[in-house]
């Protein structure tokens, strides 16, 4: 199932190509969003971007796209596990108690 799940952007771009002008898109703007932090609202920051978008994106993009929904996934996960654990000993404790 988790195999399906990782494998889901490229099985959708794959039968619906718009879903790649979406996914490069969302791409674009968690890189101007990394930059942003960095340069704050400047120039700099639409060239970083722009260069790091044509780099990413357009050389690279089933790796980009590949590694970009990993991190996703894997950040969405591990979130979802901390609150797990954080509401499974607050749970312990309140038994205790």
């Amino acid at each position: 199932m988790l195999i399906l799940l990782a494998a889901l952007p490229f099985i959708l771009m794959g039968v619906i190509p718009e879903i790649k002008l979406l996914i490069g898109l969302l791409i674009l703007f968690s890189i101007y969003s990394f930059f942003r932090q960095f340069f704050g609202d400047g120039i700099i920051t639409l060239i970083l971007t722009g260069a790091a978008g044509y780099y990413l994106l357009f050389k690279n993009f089933w790796i980009t796209t590949g590694i970009w929904w990993l991190y996703l996934l894997m950040g969405t996960m591990a979130f979802s596990a901390l609150g797990w654990t954080v509401i499974t000993i607050m749970q312990l404790f309140r038994r205790r108690g």
